[in-house]
């Protein structure tokens, strides 16, 4: 029966010229897409859904006219003048009524409404600006224009000032993403392309791959900007995206064009080396592309709208790189014919990798006439790279390390010289009683006093603002005359509703200012002690709702988020490869060495990351100034994900070449002599490239894209090096025929796989 990999190839070839017109129109219409792909990336990439956090601003949101969930701050600060002289008070006056001025504006607090928005030297303060938005996004689409309405007001000399906020720093995050996207193409491609043509040959043949990865982008990114209107997607999903259609793309690519060179060698003639190739090469790819996917499903598991962008991105990357390379590509070779080796002084001149077999031969040999010994020497250096995850520590990212270019890294770093991270990221507490009634019942407020005063004997706070922590000298009761006072006041002014109570006075809000800043995990064991002790109170008082979120909330959630699913992800992608492993080669030794070395592929890689950026060990080298000291809380899941993936492209790659030897001879040596012969050259030149690209985005401004590019490079480095040409020879040397064991009573339950390529 005809192989449907074939019948594809036939019909592809058949109808290359309106397959490649379709693929070409698509790609034109993509563009417009493409160029606008940055206008729906305004997710907040520190958001959990459901989380405590997260339930803070659907708490605050529409139920307390002054309370505003999203906020701007406009730093300002002085070189010459404090917050007392004229000119610098002038500018505050002029700044405060041109942001009221907006009617996306509801208000405006300086240092005159709360003494702590200005530093000790009084040469640095802050508005605090809250908007009249139902969601971040609405917030993102306000960044451009109160920036340039702030940055009309005019200043004395010696003043400047900035915008910040999540909002803004998202904002400026994505633009330093895409720039840094823009950037690592301009670096890598010409590399890629330089090598690709040392390797083949041929311009013409290292051209073609290149362009399949940069179609695979460019609808990439089209259908990015159609799955935005409707999903939250990210800033960081466009790296991904390159990252991921660059290296995939052209690595693919690089098989199919191998291969047709290889049929052209063989006599076939251009039409028919295109239909073998894609019989051929184009199986593997296929089934390859189906393990790397399995990777970027993984990351859909947490419900984080971070990993969901990023697992959404690379499955669009893979599954565009993969249907691109079966269609558009056997049609451009069939075009292209012997051609594809021009110009043919560079083809005479230079031999590729690929060709090189005596090597593989000799080197195969070697590893399995001392098996144990060199599967020990490559476990063991695996093992010594991933010691270094046992020191893991993780956190959120901080925009300082971001570059002073960024006007919200400018505005954030003035605001830690005003009043330190924890005044302009408190905590938030929501607070109802269960029954609905009225928080100024006497009872009520006991229970919100209460609360109050044993929450600041349990943990060490350095402020709390709310409608019981009005002045220290006030008691209970005199709370609750003062709330009668206000309900008093309220029937002949309704505009006097107090701002920490909801409209309909079922709900208060709690601002809790930690002594320790954002980026401290002190600040998250504070969170976790404010919650202990919430849930003690409300055993003791089952009435009373209460909320925490917001602040370090944020990172504390994100990341218990992030760890609660990793045993799920790791497990599912596990058992996921495992059982595409042992159905594609009817074998259990093999899915365990696959899963085992895989393990030790993602341990390594994060090891060097953790030395890296948290011990600095070379860190310069990256332009990294001052190492974060923990790596960020989605990169070890994010990367389990992705190398697991990859690293299944190459295992089938080479075991199915082992494979096919294996049942012609039954020589168990000698097929791994040949897989590494007919594979070797080919993976790792095609390793070579994913390298390249993925060290580009090492040297990215983002530390997530810098964390992911040298994790990732590390990764394919250590399998085709360490575990392609030490573990895998050495332990098939040592097991022998035992590798390709299989009941006999399943064999009829698991139909064989033709994997040839």
């Amino acid at each position: 029966m005809t192989s449907p990999f074939r019948r594809l190839g036939e019909w592809v070839v058949h109808h290359r010229a309106q397959v490649i017109i379709v693929w070409v129109l698509l790609t034109v219409i993509a563009v417009f897409g493409a160029r606008h792909v940055g206008e729906v990336f305004r997710g907040d990439i520190s958001r959990t859904p459901g989380s405590e956090s997260a339930r803070i601003d659907d708490f605050v949101h529409g139920q307390f006219d002054r309370q505003f969930p999203h906020t701007f701050l406009y730093t300002l600060t002085s070189d010459r003048n404090t917050v007392d002289d004229p000119p610098y008070t002038e500018a505050i006056d002029r700044m405060t009524a041109t942001l009221l001025a907006h009617p996306k504006v509801g208000s405006v607090f300086s240092y005159r409404d709360d003494a702590s928005l200005v530093s000790a030297d009084r040469h640095h303060t802050f508005l605090l600006v809250g908007l009249r938005v139902d969601d971040f996004r609405q917030a993102t689409q306000l960044v451009k224009p109160l920036s340039e309405l702030g940055h009309s007001v005019p200043l004395p000399p010696g003043l400047t000032m900035a915008v910040t906020g999540n909002a803004p720093i998202s904002v400026d995050m994505e633009h330093a993403s895409s720039e840094d996207g823009a950037r690592t193409e301009l670096k890598v491609l010409p590399l890629a392309l330089a090598v690709m043509v040392l390797l083949f040959g041929a311009l013409v043949a290292a051209v073609v791959p290149v362009v399949i990865g940069l179609m695979a982008c460019t609808m990439a990114f089209a259908l990015l900007f159609v799955i935005g209107q409707f999903v939250e997607l990210n800033v960081f999903t466009q790296n991904f995206v390159t990252m991921m259609g660059l290296g995939v793309g052209i690595d693919y690519s690089l098989f199919i064009v191998s291969r047709f060179r290889e049929e052209l060698g063989a006599g076939f003639d251009k039409h028919e080396a295109a239909i073998r190739a894609t019989e051929t090469a184009g199986r593997s790819i296929a089934f390859s592309g189906m393990a790397v996917c399995i990777g970027m499903f993984a990351l859909l598991i947490p419900n984080l709208p971070l990993t969901r962008a990023l697992g959404i991105g690379g499955l669009l990357a893979v599954l565009l790189t993969v249907v691109l390379s079966l269609t558009f590509l056997p049609a451009m070779l069939a075009m292209l014919g012997d051609r594809i080796n021009s110009p043919r002084a560079f083809n005479r001149f230079i031999v590729t990798l690929s060709r090189s077999k005596a090597f593989w031969s000799v080197w195969s040999q070697r590893m399995m006439r001392r098996p144990l010994l060199y599967l020990t020497i490559s476990v063991g250096i695996l093992l010594a790279l991933s010691a270094m995850t046992l020191h893991l520590k993780t956190w959120n990212s901080n925009i300082l390390l971001m570059p002073n270019t960024l006007e919200a890294r400018r505005g954030f770093a003035v605001l830690t010289k005003t009043a330190g991270e924890r005044q302009i990221s408190p905590i938030g507490i929501g607070i109802s009683m269960a029954d609905g009634s009225p928080l100024y019942r006497p009872e009520n407020m006991a229970l919100v006093y209460d609360f109050s005063r044993q929450l600041q004997k349990e943990v060490a706070l350095n402020r709390v603002l709310s409608i019981v922590d009005i002045n220290p000298a006030m008691t209970l009761d005199d709370y609750q005359g003062l709330m009668q006072n206000m309900l008093t006041l309220r029937v002949f002014n309704p505009q006097s509703q107090n701002p920490l109570l909801s409209r309909d006075d079922q709900k208060t809000i709690m601002w809790v200012v930690p002594v320790a800043g954002t980026s401290d995990r002190s600040h998250w064991d504070l969170t976790i002690a404010m919650r202990a002790f919430r849930d003690a109170f409300a055993a003791k008082h089952p009435n009373m709702q209460v909320i925490i979120g917001g602040g370090a909330a944020l990172g504390y959630d994100f990341e218990m988020a992030i760890f609660r699913d990793f045993p799920v992800v790791v497990a599912a992608i596990v058992v996921t490869t495992f059982l595409v492993i042992m159905l594609s080669f009817r074998s259990l030794l093999l899915p365990l060495k696959s899963v085992v070395s895989n393990l030790l592929s993602v341990s390594a890689s994060i090891g060097v990351l953790v030395a890296v950026f948290q011990y600095g060990w070379g860190a310069s080298y990256l332009g990294i100034a001052t190492p974060p000291g923990a790596l960020l809380h989605m990169t070890p899941m994010a990367l389990f994900c992705i190398i697991f993936g990859l690293s299944m492209d190459y295992e089938i790659f080479l075991m199915s070449r082992i494979k096919e030897a294996y049942d012609l001879t039954g020589d168990a040596e000698g097929s791994v002599t040949v897989g590494l012969e007919t594979t070797g050259g080919i993976i790792t030149s095609a390793a070579m490239i994913m390298i390249i690209v993925f060290c580009g985005f090492a040297f990215a401004e983002t530390i997530l894209v810098k964390e992911m590019g040298l994790g990732l490079a590390v990764a394919i480095a250590l399998d085709v090096t360490i575990i392609r040409l030490l573990l895998v020879p050495s332990f098939m040397g040592l097991v022998g025929k035992a590798c390709w064991w299989f009941p006999e009573s399943w064999k009829r339950f698991f139909p064989e796989m033709d994997l040839r390529h």
